[in-house]
């Protein structure tokens, strides 16, 4: 019988190496996601809660949502705006933090954006230990109190923020205002009702100009019709703001201020129709003011071929019996391109409808010549973008397209 050779020492070592790197590797095979984390105030971690996709597992990276709870942060409140949120962004892929702050029975504070609270560094800390974030980032979205967490985790995580979504938001107190500075490079997008209070609308002015002044990537939009809630921002809404950012980072799309501009104005005509549903005639000027004045809508029939003013008289009685329509842009769906002169933009968007289904919508966009700087480049403005043609289509799959051209001949 032929005698094998010894095994070497050191090849020896790498074997006995590597057999303990796949025994560790077996031992710790990826787990399902927790749902609950108690609080642990020896290490300044805050209790939370996680939604995570049906069978979403510790060993895959996803796009991780911190969500921060509005007025006290208790446990109600932080139950109230994850069961409102949470269940949509979970089916659409994204991993949801609920985190509130530890507060002693009968006493209200510290709140996640306090000076006093380190609870958000504490919660970063541990979810390092197990949590896997896209691109190492989280993007913190609040309302009210957790709008103003949001912001705060921006200023103490700049390079761990992949954005910062607030409903409202504001500095938060005790913080330098030059602090903002710091949000330089984070995509920050806030939303105010027109309604709302001074100091939630001076909040909302502060960073409006600072966007402007430290040349940040943000927007702050005021909703009118709308006080400190903010009616339009629906969980698909709010989906959809978060997957155009991700698309963002991720090198999906490069979209500039131009064609930020234009998808807000877009918005605007897509929610000021919503809101005809429930604030009747209210939402008709709010509605006709994203078209330009020769404008022109395109409607489903061949006959449909409106002036703003015809559409005008179609809509204004639906409007007034609260009978407006809802079409949600699809995430991901959105295509904007600008004419070398930044004057004109034509889009295209795929559209849900809870009668009709899919639906398509296409167009144009023009900005008047008084909105451009002397050196001929796009002011800054988002009013400056009007609709110059909308038109609306329901797109046919291809293996249907015979059968119902036939049923459009026969009619």
């Amino acid at each position: 019988m032929r005698t094998l050779p010894a095994i070497s020492r050191p090849l020896f070592l790498v074997m006995a190496l590597l057999g303990l790197a796949l025994g560790q590797a077996a031992a710790h095979a990826a787990e399902p996601m927790p749902t609950e984390h108690a609080a642990d105030t020896a290490r300044d971690i805050p209790a939370y809660t996680v939604t995570a996709p049906a069978g979403a597992d510790t060993d895959r990276a996803y796009p991780v949502v911190l969500l921060m709870p509005p007025g006290p942060q208790t446990l109600e409140m932080a139950k109230g705006m994850t069961d409102s949120f949470a269940p949509t962004l979970a089916r659409g892929g994204w991993v949801v933090i609920s985190p509130r702050p530890t507060i002693a029975p009968g006493t209200v504070g510290p709140l996640l954006f306090e000076t006093q609270s380190s609870e958000l560094a504490g919660l970063v800390k541990h979810l390092d230990t197990w949590l896997k974030p896209e691109g190492d980032k989280y993007y913190a979205v609040g309302a009210s109190n957790g709008g103003v967490s949001s912001v705060r985790f921006g200023l103490d995580f700049p390079g761990r923020t992949a954005a910062v979504l607030a409903f409202p938001g504001a500095m938060p107190p005790g913080v330098s205002k030059a602090s903002v500075a710091k949000l330089s490079g984070v995509p920050l997008r806030m939303w105010v009702g027109a309604r709302d209070t001074t100091q939630w609308l001076d909040a909302a002015r502060f960073m409006r100009e600072s966007i402007t002044k430290y040349k940040l990537d943000g927007t702050v939009v005021t909703v009118q019709d709308n006080g400190h809630m903010i009616k339009s921002l629906t969980p698909e809404k709010v989906m959809d703001e978060l997957s155009n950012l991700r698309a963002v980072s991720r090198g999906d799309i490069d979209l500039s201020d131009g064609q930020r501009q234009v998808l807000a104005v877009l918005d605007e005509l897509h929610e000021a129709a919503a809101s005809a549903l429930t604030v009747g005639p209210a939402a008709f000027d709010r509605y006709f003011a994203c078209f330009a004045a020769d404008g022109v809508f395109i409607g489903t029939d061949a006959t449909e071929r409106w002036t703003v003013g015809q559409f005008k008289e179609y809509a204004r009685p639906l409007f007034a019996a609260k009978k407006g329509w809802k079409y949600t842009p699809k995430p991901g769906s959105r295509h904007v391109t600008l004419s070398a002169d930044g004057r004109t933009a034509w889009f295209d968007e795929i559209l849900e409808n809870a009668k009709y289904g899919t639906c398509r919508g296409t167009g144009v966009l023009t900005r008047a010549a008084e909105t451009l700087s002397k050196a001929g480049s796009p002011a800054q403005s988002d009013a400056a973008w009007l609709i110059a043609q909308y038109h609306l289509t329901m797109p046919v799959p291809n293996e249907l397209a015979e059968r119902i051209s036939k049923i459009i001949k026969s009619k």
